[in-house]
């Protein structure tokens, strides 16, 4: 898809009062997530006045201030925000064809949408301009348009995205009434699910993406048994196993090895007292479910659920304090990465962020997502669109696997 580019200018927040907090230094959370961006894309039937777009960007981020600053790096390699009201980009770009034309449908991956997601590595200065948050608004032949918010993720996680998003959605739609400023606070002060090496930065020259889709019904009779379970464990355990089940048949994995399922769980509501709502940062702690290989195959998908839902209740205040403060201990926030390896897979689900209400005034998203993530092993799970009893998961893996696991008769339901 050609998409071309021909405004871009920065947004600043609406009210220009000096910020209540000058400069946050982040959270340990925040210091160790990948300095990447972050880009979800959301895809409207209608399009969007930018004029419209850009003045409640504005009085958003006079809520949202942080994310309008930019990144000073201390000694230690550790993020400070600067408040500095620079403002965040902003992109127009039109495509050459109309959204049915080029995009079809989302239950399959389509190259194109590559091409609308932004993929910038972070600098090396020490003091740098890189903008915290990146919008681009992509036009479509005969109405429709795609809406890129690409955040950097060591300021914000997904769930923070979500509510920067939501809040600059009902401002746009004439709704401030209803915007909750966020919170500024920080998360409470060796766990298994990080190791001390430098974090390694993803190969995607191998790595073949799928789209695969998903109905409820199917995903509920996969359980053998009347065990009680989410959508989101019975489709982690299917996904784990398969994905296990093709690694083997490849004879990358043998029965005596172990293989592990990593899942983000949000901590805000783990803490007691739990974190304010709208906490701006990153809040998301890791939970590891473990198995041999052997053992994971030759089971039943319940008690896969059972292994995954052991790992969720681990993920208790204390075991979150003690991460926190082994992560602050280390002197170097870069030193810190996750412990994943080539048996292993990292499943995230997007279904609770509300990315798929967003209405700016035009109209629901017919889709939101991301495409902008690639690496091998993880798997997205995309929030339902209103009225579609499905669950659409982007997942990657390297390109024999992929060819594998799309070849498992068992695997769609």
């Amino acid at each position: 898809m050609e998409v071309a580019s021909n405004v871009r200018e920065l947004i600043k927040p609406a009210n220009s009062s000096p910020p209540p907090r000058p400069s946050i230094l982040l959270s340990c959370l925040d210091q160790i997530a990948p300095r990447v961006y972050m880009p979800f894309l959301y895809f409207f039937a209608r399009f969007i006045p930018s004029n419209q777009l850009k003045l409640s960007l504005s009085k958003t981020l006079s809520l949202f201030y942080p994310l309008a600053g930019r990144y000073k790096l201390l000694p230690n390699q550790a993020l400070e925000i600067q408040c500095c009201d620079s403002g965040i980009e902003f992109f127009e770009a039109l495509a050459s064809k109309s959204l049915e034309e080029e995009l079809g449908s989302f239950h399959e991956f389509n190259p194109s949408l590559d091409s609308l997601a932004s993929r910038e590595a972070f600098p090396t200065q020490e003091t740098t301009e890189l903008p915290l948050v990146s919008i681009k608004l992509t036009r479509f032949l005969c109405g429709g348009a795609c809406l890129q918010v690409a955040t950097h993720h060591s300021a914000a996680d997904g769930v923070a995205t979500a509510d920067f998003v939501k809040a600059w959605a009902l401002i746009s739609s004439g709704q401030e009434h209803r915007v909750n400023p966020p919170h500024l606070g920080t998360i409470p002060a060796p766990p298994a699910e990080y190791q001390i090496e430098p974090p390694p930065f993803p190969d995607t020259s191998n790595v073949e993406r799928s789209i695969l889709s998903f109905t409820s019904s199917g995903i509920r009779s996969l359980l053998k048994s009347d065990t009680t379970a989410t959508r989101f464990e019975i489709l982690a355990a299917h996904l784990w196993i398969a994905i296990t089940r093709a690694r083997t048949e490849l004879s990358l994995l043998q029965p005596h090895e172990e293989t592990r399922l990593g899942f983000a769980v949000n901590g805000r509501k783990r803490f007691n007292p739990p974190i304010p709502d709208g906490f701006l940062g990153n809040a998301v702690f890791l939970a590891i479910a473990s198995s041999s290989i052997e053992q994971l195959l030759a089971g039943s998908i319940d008690g896969v659920v059972n292994l995954i839902q052991e790992a969720k209740r681990r993920i208790t205040h204390q075991h979150m304090l003690s991460t926190a403060a082994w992560i602050a201990s280390r002197k170097c926030p870069l030193e810190i990465s996750l412990s994943f390896n080539h048996s292993d897979l990292v499943i995230s689900s997007w279904q609770r962020l509300e990315i798929a209400g967003a209405d700016f005034g035009s109209g629901k998203p017919v889709f939101a997502g991301t495409m902008g993530i690639v690496w091998a092993g993880v798997a997205i799970i995309f929030p339902e669109i209103e009225g579609n009893d499905r669950l659409v998961v982007n997942t990657m893996l390297e390109r024999d696997q992929m060819d594998v696991v799309r070849r498992d008769p068992g695997l769609i339901v």
